[in-house]
């Protein structure tokens, strides 16, 4: 007999409203681009564009507000 194969649930990211990432600032985020599991800091909103950081390297990036997803701890 086979044993029965469990499929992993789909990753579902969700984009976070313009109007709420403000609230983010300081909190790790996803980007719509990116590889799943990886997460930025948002540090600063500057018009359409969201400087951020990787938390552990501290490298810089810039992106579109409108790449910025919710990470699973913040999706509820």
């Amino acid at each position: 007999m086979k044993r029965h194969q469990q499929q992993k649930a789909q990753l579902v990211m969700l984009p976070i409203p313009k109007e709420q990432l403000a609230n983010f600032i300081g909190k790790q985020i996803h980007l719509a681009w990116a590889k799943q599991g990886c997460t930025w800091r948002l540090l600063r909103i500057e018009g359409d564009r969201i400087y951020l950081e990787t938390p552990k390297t501290k490298k810089s990036l810039v992106a579109k507000k409108s790449d910025a997803m919710y990470t699973r701890r913040y999706e509820r």
